[in-house]
Formats: C-alpha cells, structure tokens, sequence
C-alpha cells in the first residue's frame, strides 16, 4: 500500500513538474512570438484618428514652439530665481501668517511687518520676475525624452512657484500702498508663471501650471481688495480667460498616454503582458482623451 502510495505521489509531481514546464516553455515562446509583431491595430487607429500622437511626435511639436529664451517665461522665472539668496528661497504662498488676515482687508500690521522683512534684499530678483508681465507666449523647457519618461520628475515646478508666490506677496504690498499699477502688472507676472509650463505633456506638469495659476488669481484678488486699479485690468482679465480655456487636461492626458504606449513598445520579452493588454490600455486612454475634449458640463 505504501509502495503504491509513493509511486502515485511520484507521478503525480512528474505531471505537475511536466505541465510547469509546458506552461514556461508556451509563456517564452508567445513572448517571441509577441515580440515579433507590430504594436497592434489600435495604434495604426490612432495613426490615422489622430495624427501626431505619439510621444516623438508631441515631444518634437512642443519643443518646436518654444519662443527665443529672452522671449520664454520659463527661461526667464527660472533667472529670477538663480538671483534670490539660497536662505530665502522659500514659497511666500506657504508665508505662516497669510491666513491670519482677511483677504478682503488690509494686512495686519504685524503680519504686513513680517512680510516686508521677508522680501528686503530681493529687489533684483523681483525686477526680473516683474519683467514676465511683458511675455504673453506660452514657454517651457526643452524636453529630452528619457527611457522612464512617465516618471519624469519636474524640479523647475518648484522654482516657477516659489517665483509666482514671490510675486502674489510684491502684488499686495504694491496694492497696500497705493501703486495700483505696478501691483496690476506684477498679477500679470505672476500668471506668466503659468504660461510657462507650457505645453508640458504630462499631468504633473499641467497641474504645477494650474497652481501657478491659482496663486496669480490670489494675488488678482488681493489687489483688487485693496484698491480700485485705474487701468490694466480689462487687460488682466482677458489673460486670465486665455489660461481658463487652455485645455490642460487634454494636454496632459495625449502625453500621458503617448508616454504609456512608448513604455509597452519598449518593454523587453517576455512582456509581463499580452498585446491585448495594451491595446486595452490604449483605449482607455483614448476614451480618457476623448471625454477631455468635451464641453466642463459633460
């Protein structure tokens, strides 16, 4: 009985140890197999549905309009920034005692004292920043595509912010003392900040550009709070409504995707996934794409 017992177990695990076998050698053989095909129809769709998809072709086109540096916001803020002192490199937006005044009312006087002492030794970085307000073309930086370039990491988000929110604070202390002007055109700089990520082909890019722009619209609000601006402001609002309607989202999700579809044509065999698979992922994207272009309300 036992003799029977062990000759069972024994051909029992010689199958088992036969089908692993079958199953890695069917597994190595379609990832050849896959590896020899082309992307999948969904790809030639796309060719055709949407010309200019891919992630070559939308790095090619951003950097193509890309103004002269002197012209380039980018270029520009990120200048401002090289000239401020390493130990005040610091977002004003994150200032601790902002949300200590209204922001339909005048600063406090100790949080206003504050403030001013923060920014002294900075005006020639703020000379440089407020000069954005003169660049009305969307910027950016180069794009070099790395291997990983769904993980592509954007320090310069942080120095454009730290520039924006330099800007906000320069706004409302103009605005305090009475230079509605100046405190107009420094608004203008800072939604330049904006503008400056461009055209970047990801979503982490085009939400730093929606912070940017929500740190100008703070500062909007602040000088039109504090003082009643004679001119510039129709002007304003008119830059205000080009950013509104720049379809970020859209942007970022035929970025998204280009980058996802370059990942899983360059992914080595056998792929951990099936041409199936990526067609399924590119069609989800597009769908995402897609809805993108559809009016807010839908």
């Amino acid at each position: 009985m036992r003799r029977y017992l062990s000759r069972r177990l024994l051909l029992v695990t010689a199958a088992l140890l036969a089908l692993t076998a079958a199953v890695l050698a069917a597994f190595k053989f379609a990832g050849r197999y896959e590896s020899r095909q082309p992307q999948g129809t969904y790809c030639d769709r796309l060719d055709r549905d949407d010309p200019g998809w891919r992630l070559d072709d939308i790095v090619r086109a951003t950097n193509a309009k890309l103004p002269p540096d002197g012209r380039n916001p980018f270029v520009v803020a990120r200048a401002a920034h090289a000239m401020l002192p390493m130990d005040s490199r610091q977002h004003f937006e994150d200032f601790p005692d902002w949300k200590k005044s209204e922001p339909n009312a005048m600063l406090d006087p100790v949080v206003k004292a504050k403030l001013v002492a923060a920014m002294r030794g900075l005006e020639p970085a703020l000379d440089v920043a407020r000069d954005l307000a003169d660049l009305p073309e969307v910027g950016g930086n180069v794009i070099v595509t790395p291997p990983d370039s769904m993980f592509r990491f954007i320090p310069e988000g942080s120095e454009l912010r730290t520039i924006a929110s330099l800007l906000r604070a320069d706004a409302t202390l103009l605005a305090e003392e009475g230079k509605t002007d100046e405190a107009v055109r420094s608004v203008r700089a800072a939604l330049a900040t904006a503008r400056a990520m461009g055209d970047d082909p990801t979503l982490m890019g085009q939400l730093l550009r929606i912070s940017m722009g929500s740190i100008a619209g703070r500062a909007a609000e602040s000088v039109v709070n504090r003082c009643e601006p004679d001119a510039g402001l129709a002007e304003l609002q008119a830059e205000f409504t080009r950013e509104a309607v720049t379809p970020k989202l859209l942007i970022g999700l035929r970025g998204e995707r280009a980058q996802a579809e370059a990942i899983a044509a360059n992914f080595p065999s056998p792929r951990p996934f099936g041409q199936t698979d990526a067609d399924f992922l590119l069609d989800a994207m597009t769908r995402y794409v897609e809805a993108a272009k559809l009016p807010p309300e839908r």
